[in-house]
C-alpha cells in the first residue's frame, strides 16, 4: 500500500500521574511507560482532555524569598515555606521569617496592602529586585521600600497563584517549543526559555480545592504533527507556570489527560 493510500487509525490513551514511572521526579514532573500499548507509526498526537485539582501552592520554591538590605550594605534572604496563602496566613509566615531582624508585618485592610515595620533605631531596605526578592511581585513589593516607621508596600498583593498551568512534553512536543515568556503578552521577563508546549489548563476562575479542566470540542486546536512516523514507548510530562517553573503538587494530587494518537497503517 502506498503512503498516500495508507489507512489512518486513532487510539485514545489515558495518562495519569498516579501511574507514573518509579524514576519520575514528582507527580508534576513525570513519565508514563506505554509498554503494553501499541503506538507505532504515530503521525499526530492530540490532547483531548486534561484535568488537575487546584491544590498547588501560590508560594513555593521559585517565589518564596524576600531580600532585605541591612545598614552595612549586606543583603540577606528570608524564606517563607511553600503553601497556599491568603493575606492572613501570609502575614503570619512573613512575621516568622523576618522576626529575627525585627521586621514585622501586618495587612492594611483600608489600602489592601501589606505593611512592614522595622523596630530599630536604624533602617533597612526591602529590595524589590525580583532576582533576589522572588516573592516581591506577589506581596506587592514592586519598588524598594526603606523601613523604619510602618510603611505600606507599593502595590496590592497578587496571591491567586498561576492562572494557567502549562502541559509540556519533550517527547511529544519537542518540535512545538515556544518562548516561555511569550505565553503571556503582558510579561516583560528577559530570562526567556523555551518549553515544549502541548496545551494548558486555565485556573483563572477555579477556586482553591476545585478541579481545572481542558476539554477540546475541536481536536484541531491542540495537536502536534510529526514530520516522521514515531513509535511511542513512553511519554514525559511537566506541569509548569508561564516561565517554565515546575509547579509543586501534594502527593495525593494527580494530573490526568486523554491523548489521541493518530497512526498510519
Amino acid at each position: 500500500m502506498s503512503r498516500s493510500n495508507a489507512i489512518l487509525t486513532n487510539k485514545l490513551v489515558q495518562v495519569n500521574s498516579a501511574y507514573r514511572s518509579s524514576n519520575s521526579a514528582s507527580n508534576s514532573d513525570f513519565s508514563v511507560d506505554f509498554r503494553t500499548v501499541d503506538l507505532d507509526n504515530v503521525t499526530q498526537v492530540t490532547m483531548v482532555k486534561a484535568s488537575l485539582p487546584r491544590l498547588f501552592p501560590n508560594i513555593w520554591s521559585v517565589n518564596n524569598q524576600i531580600a532585605i538590605e541591612h545598614p552595612a550594605g549586606v543583603n540577606n534572604l528570608y524564606t517563607v515555606p511553600p503553601a497556599y496563602y491568603n493575606v492572613t496566613t501570609l502575614t503570619a509566615a512573613l512575621n516568622t521569617a523576618t522576626a529575627p531582624i525585627f521586621v514585622t508585618w501586618a495587612f492594611n485592610t483600608v489600602t489592601n496592602k501589606f505593611t512592614a515595620t522595622y523596630s530599630s533605631v536604624t533602617t533597612v531596605t526591602l529590595l524589590s529586585n525580583s532576582a533576589l526578592s522572588t516573592i516581591g511581585p506577589y506581596i506587592g513589593l514592586t519598588s524598594d521600600v526603606i523601613l523604619g516607621a510602618p510603611s505600606d508596600l507599593p502595590s496590592q498583593p497578587q496571591l491567586s497563584g498561576p492562572d494557567d498551568v502549562y502541559i509540556n512534553s519533550q517527547i511529544v512536543a519537542s518540535n512545538s517549543c515556544i518562548a516561555a515568556s511569550a505565553i503571556l503578552s503582558s510579561q516583560t521577563e528577559t530570562n526567556i526559555s523555551t518549553i515544549p508546549f502541548l496545551g494548558s489548563i486555565s485556573f483563572a476562575d477555579v477556586p482553591y480545592g476545585f478541579v481545572g479542566r481542558f476539554d477540546s470540542s475541536n481536536l484541531n486546536i491542540c495537536h502536534i504533527d510529526f514530520p516522521y512516523q514515531a513509535s511511542m514507548r513512553k511519554i514525559n510530562v511537566k506541569l509548569t507556570d508561564f516561565l517554565g517553573n515546575v509547579i509543586l503538587l501534594p502527593d495525593n494530587c494527580y494530573f490526568d489527560m486523554i491523548l489521541q494518537f493518530t497512526m498510519r497503517n
